[in-house]
Formats: C-alpha cells, sequence, structure tokens
C-alpha cells in the first residue's frame, strides 16, 4: 500500500510546467504529507534537523495562508518533510 501512496505522490508531483510553459509547483495535503512520516518513508525535520546539501523539493502542502508544508528528496533518494509553517519551512522552500 505505501508503494502505491508514494507513486500517486511523485506522479502529482512530476508534472512541472503548465500549459504555457511556466513552472509550477505541485501541491499535496497536509495529510498525506504526515502519512508518509506516519508510514516511515520520509524524515520529520520540522522541528530539528537538516536537509542535506543536494536535496531538492518535490512538493508543498498549501493551506489558507501560503505554504504549511513540503517534502524533500535527497541525492541519495530519502525523504524528509517539514509540516508546519515556520521558520524552517521558509528555509528551504
Amino acid at each position: 500500500m505505501i508503494h502505491l501512496f508514494l507513486s500517486h505522490i511523485f506522479i502529482c508531483a512530476s508534472k512541472q510546467t503548465n500549459s504555457k510553459g511556466e513552472d509550477q509547483i505541485m501541491t499535496i495535503t497536509q495529510a498525506d504529507l504526515k502519512k508518509l512520516i506516519s508510514y516511515g518513508a520520509a524524515k520529520n525535520i520540522t522541528d530539528s534537523g537538516t536537509l542535506p546539501k543536494g536535496s531538492r523539493r518535490i512538493t508543498v502542502t498549501m493551506g489558507s495562508y501560503g505554504a504549511n508544508g513540503a517534502l524533500f528528496v535527497s541525492e541519495s533518494g530519502k525523504l524528509y518533510a517539514i509540516v508546519a509553517r515556520g521558520g524552517q519551512l521558509f528555509k528551504y522552500i
């Protein structure tokens, strides 16, 4: 089940341009991001921890006031998640 869920996330996040050819940020829900952490597929770096060099943003979660979470992947393929709106999130997105 986790593989199907991860496939869905990466398929949604793989669309990088809109019909005009402009870059587009794909979003997922905050609940989906928290599921990735609870399944052990992503490491939560919200309160502490750093993102490895060379990591890139896969997707963001959006709330009423803008971005409130993000999912990143390192060069080694490990997933990292930030699930709260705060300094850590805006440092990396």
